[in-house]
């Protein structure tokens, strides 16, 4: 389905070329404005205690995780890595991941069980702010499981000037990755008049369950979610939401 016309808003903080790129290709003019930016975790002790230890395997939950994992210089183990872009990534830093697992963390876990051994030691990557299900369902299969937080997530310095855009009325659809690239574009617009009723009249894409969740809780359904959180799965929600 073409999307002639359509002015599309992404809000991931890296990584959004080749996706905007086949947006563009469908005819939509795409917007890339990272809600979300980065910093190291306020408690830098966990990340430098995993640094001296000895693991079977490093499970990596982001591109983020990966890049302040090869910062931290660990020492080598196998590399497990949460969906396709965080294994691109990796890659591109000269860290092969032997297991790619699907972009939610019950596939994953899934996937990097079937490699495993039990009791073998894994480093979890991941933000200050996380879920537990990745570390519990590797635990619950018999892995012996650090989660250590690597990063933390700020707001991008100028999201007050994106929910200013939104307000405006500029953009037909908005793509939201992460909860966090809707928490923080949420907050930075608190201030701007016009800004919720706008975010509200919008079609909101999510890039699976999780990110949905967040924003139904907020009283803002999502008109599509992705099936697979993939650049293919985003277009094709983007698709159904206009569609419907």
């Amino acid at each position: 389905m073409s999307l002639t016309g359509r002015v599309v808003l992404l809000t991931r903080p890296a990584g959004s070329g080749p996706l905007a790129a086949r947006l563009a290709s469908l005819g939509a003019r795409v917007v890339a404005r990272p809600t979300i930016a980065f910093g190291p975790p306020a408690d830098r002790g966990p990340m430098q205690a995993a640094a001296a230890c000895r693991y079977d395997w490093i499970a990596v939950t982001s591109p983020q995780g990966a890049r302040a994992l090869d910062a931290a210089r660990l020492p080598r183990a196998r590399v497990a890595a949460v969906g396709e872009g965080t294994a691109r990534v990796l890659r591109g830093l000269g860290l092969a991941p032997e297991v790619v697992g699907e972009g939610d963390a019950a596939s994953f876990a899934s996937a990097l069980l079937l490699a495993a051994r039990a009791g073998e030691r894994v480093l979890v990557v991941r933000p200050e702010t996380a879920r537990d299900v990745l570390p519990e369902s590797l635990q619950a299969g018999g892995l012996r499981v650090d989660a250590v937080p690597f990063y933390r997530t700020t707001a991008a310095p100028d999201v007050a000037e994106t929910a200013q855009r939104v307000a405006r009325g500029e953009f037909d659809a908005i793509v939201f990755s992460s909860p966090s690239t809707f928490f923080r574009l949420r907050d930075g617009g608190r201030p701007v008049t016009g800004f919720a009723e706008a975010l509200a009249g919008l079609r909101r894409v999510a890039i699976g369950e999780v990110t949905a969740s967040a924003l139904t809780k907020a009283g803002l359904s999502p008109a599509a979610v992705a099936e697979h959180p993939t650049d293919d799965g985003l277009i094709e929600a983007l698709q159904r939401a206009f569609s419907s």
